[in-house]
């Protein structure tokens, strides 16, 4: 028992520094796919020794601390952050458990950007703020950034209040433009796009912000309750109606086994995408199915 209480106190230790490092200074030291594997690692100790959790365990976070550089902002709706599939047995056993709780249901397929999570807020149709994700509980108010990306409607096409979900991003096309200027200038270049675009996006002058040109889709509307809507695709389209961007590539699907060949799909034409993607986000698309689960 002691190695096992050693191995999760070195698990939680790395995964922490990890954490800071990605969340706080945009700047990993280890790829998502190895962050991943320790993450899952530790999930399997806890799994089988639920009394050694403490309070304080990572895996009781979403994201990490803040940088006391905006203003903080807590979030109406928590945003949560997604389980990890490492290959399509976790699939085939996570459509078994949906299984054992309704033979209805759909999958919604996208890939999944990398980039930096944010939530819009609207009141009356009009952006009222545009916060990081955080912790998933209290964000960064990066309103006065939100507005300068092109993808991101000020005005609805409808007068409504609204809260929803995306991802900004930095397309490799600016992002090497980027990392040319900046050689140029002997500063140091960003590592990867995904820094690029949440560096950008917490720089203090919304000027530099403008110059580098972010881009964002969207993927889920936290108050869908209150505007009646009962599927996640059917979000994904009055997303689209309200004027925001949607990932193209998104598809429906009623089997487990199209779910796969799709992700297929997904892999084979990431090199063709003009941004960057760290694997595919599988859903249940009936939201309250969804909120059981």
């Amino acid at each position: 028992m002691d190695d096992i209480k050693k191995r999760i106190f070195n698990l939680e230790t790395q995964l922490k520094n990890n954490a800071y490092e990605y969340y706080t200074l945009d700047n990993p030291s280890i790829s998502d796919v190895e962050y991943d594997y320790l993450y899952h690692e530790l999930l399997m100790y806890y799994e089988n020794y639920p009394s050694l959790i403490t309070n304080d365990s990572i895996t009781r976070k979403v994201g990490y601390q803040l940088v006391n550089k905006f203003t903080k902002y807590q979030h109406a709706y928590q945003m949560y952050s997604l389980d990890n599939a490492f290959n399509f047995n976790d699939l085939d056993a996570f459509d078994q458990t949906i299984r054992k709780e309704s033979f209805n249901y759909e999958y919604v397929v996208e890939p999944k950007i990398d980039g930096l999570a944010i939530s819009l807020t609207y009141k009356d149709g009009l952006l009222e703020s545009g916060v990081t994700r955080g912790n998933g509980l209290i964000g960064e108010n990066v309103t006065n950034n939100i507005k300068t990306i092109s993808d991101i409607p000020i005005v609805l096409n409808e007068k409504i209040d609204l809260v929803v979900r995306g991802e900004v991003y930095l397309k490799r096309s600016m992002f090497n433009k980027i990392n040319e200027d900046l050689s140029n200038n002997n500063k140091d270049q960003f590592v990867n796009a995904r820094n690029a675009a949440a560096g950008t996006l917490r720089q203090l002058d919304s000027k530099i912000v403008a110059k580098r040109q972010l881009s964002a889709f969207f993927y889920n509307i936290a108050n869908y309750q209150e505007l009646n809507l009962k599927t996640h695709f059917e979000c994904l389209t009055y997303l689209k109606k309200l004027g925001f961007c949607v990932n193209d590539q998104i598809k429906l699907h009623s089997k487990m086994s199209e779910v796969e060949k799709q992700i297929n799909v997904i892999e084979s034409k990431r090199a063709l995408n003009d941004y960057d993607i760290d694997g595919a986000v599988i859903k249940i698309n009936d939201l309250a199915l969804q909120e059981k689960l």
